[in-house]
């Protein structure tokens, strides 16, 4: 069974690189060039792009001079919903996934790798009306 994904994508969501065969339930192929933010689900689409961007322009502005996005990128730990695929019927169904989101930079230019895996919501009960996008710091403390 697949489960979650990793994907790399550009700054503007363009799915650049599947790193495994499949990711949210969908073949490699289907989703690269494709847009991330149409796998999004509608209300954390907006939190999705804004937390991405930020995450970029953090490592911008803190890199100095020569330093490359990675020497600077903390990662977050991201609670949101997508659209996934549900394995053997293709259905998609609302999943909430649990992603780490890493800024990287290949050949001078900066992508987001996100790693995902199937959660439950995080209040532990599916359908409760008090879920939402959650951001979380992860790593140790500085």
């Amino acid at each position: 069974m697949v489960d979650g994904g990793c994907v790399e994508v550009t700054p503007e969501g363009r799915i650049k690189r599947v790193i495994s065969s499949h990711a949210y339930g969908y073949a490699a192929a289907q989703l690269i060039g494709g847009s991330l933010w149409s796998l999004s689900h509608q209300e954390d689409r907006q939190p999705l792009m804004h937390t991405l961007n930020a995450l970029l322009a953090t490592v911008k502005s803190s890199a100095g001079p020569t330093p490359t996005a990675g020497d600077n990128a903390r990662p977050l730990r991201l609670l949101h919903r997508m659209i996934y695929r549900q394995p053997g019927t293709g259905q998609p169904r609302i999943t909430w996934m649990d992603t780490m989101v890493t800024a990287c930079e290949h050949d001078g230019a900066q992508t987001l790798l996100l790693s995902s895996r199937c959660s439950m919501s995080h209040s532990g009960m599916p359908g409760d009306r008090n879920e939402f996008f959650r951001v979380l710091p992860c790593g140790p403390p500085t």
